[in-house]
């Protein structure tokens, strides 16, 4: 049989375990967390500030545009060229610069077309490189890189005297400009007699490069660099087939010097026949001569010599 209660009139129908459960209330907010919610709201702000901004600027340049027509000047007040900031590698002087360049006076920066300045500095057969820039608000920048005479060559030209000219290690031929009389005279004279078809003219009054002297210019270059006491008694360079290879014994380079009358090397191993070369010379049979007629340093490891 089951067992019912009886309810108890007096107890109240809406109590039960939720109502005991306490009201939680709302805990003050931090200062970190003040300054998140400021930090958002700023983020929000200034989004809302650069939207409206960017809108604006808009706006006025739409305007601008409508009522000014024409080009934009975004470089600001154009002044005259008045200053020159030049780098050279070799000698040629600020003053033949500017009468090469020639720049109009009053020109603006804006004004100078650099391709066309460049052209008129590389149409210079003693530049090998040109690099031309604007500086703001008024320097013209200008960079170059000269060629480096390693000979000097007589040109007698038809009905007409001799004229000098320079030639560089990689075989170009140029008028040298602005050189001192000190630097031209240590360079020794080439001799171009035993293939004369090697000077031929170009489309500009000059002459074309001659290729061939790459292959005898190392023998100067090492000469001067590391055997200035040989290379300052030298004075006429003459060549034949130095590009050929080592099957042809008669290919050659011969210097032709002071002390020696003539020194023959082959077109090949230059340093080491330059070292042979310096010790020979100091051996008392060759020091205590003053004048030597030949050195042959052609045949490798032996030298033939004739006092």
């Amino acid at each position: 049989m089951a067992i019912t209660r009886k309810k108890n009139p007096k107890s109240n129908p809406d109590r039960s375990w939720r109502n005991l459960v306490s009201v939680k209330r709302r805990r003050p907010m931090s200062s970190v967390a003040w300054r998140r919610s400021l930090l958002g709201v700023g983020k929000v702000l200034l989004l809302i500030a650069l939207l409206g901004g960017s809108g604006y600027g808009i706006w006025l340049g739409c305007e601008h545009f409508q009522n000014n027509p024409g080009p934009v000047d975004l470089t600001g007040p154009a002044l005259p060229v008045d200053s020159l900031k030049y780098a050279t590698d070799g000698v040629l002087s600020r003053n033949f610069i500017k009468r090469t360049l020639q720049i109009p006076e009053n020109a603006t920066l804006m004004d100078l077309e650099l391709k066309d300045l460049r052209s008129k500095l590389e149409r210079e057969p003693q530049i090998a490189f040109a690099r031309v820039r604007r500086r703001f608000p008024s320097t013209l920048q200008v960079e170059i890189s000269e060629h480096k005479p390693l000979y000097r060559l007589f040109i007698r030209p038809k009905k007409g005297i001799p004229e000098m000219w320079l030639v560089s290690g990689a075989g170009v031929i140029y008028k040298g400009k602005d050189f001192r009389n000190a630097t031209l005279r240590a360079l020794p004279y080439l001799n171009l007699n035993p293939d004369p078809g090697l000077l031929k003219k170009d489309e500009r009054n000059g002459y074309q490069r001659i290729l061939v002297l790459e292959k005898v210019s190392p023998l100067l270059e090492i000469a001067r660099n590391d055997f200035p006491e040989l290379y300052r008694e030298w004075k006429v360079v003459s060549f034949l087939r130095p590009d050929a290879d080592e099957s042809d014994p008669g290919a050659h380079v011969l210097i032709e010097s002071k002390e020696v009358k003539e020194m023959r090397f082959a077109p090949r191993n230059y340093r080491a026949q330059l070292r042979r070369l310096k010790y020979l010379l100091l051996e008392p049979g060759f020091k205590n001569n003053k004048s030597i007629n030949s050195i042959d340093l052609s045949h490798g490891r032996s030298v033939f010599a004739r006092l």
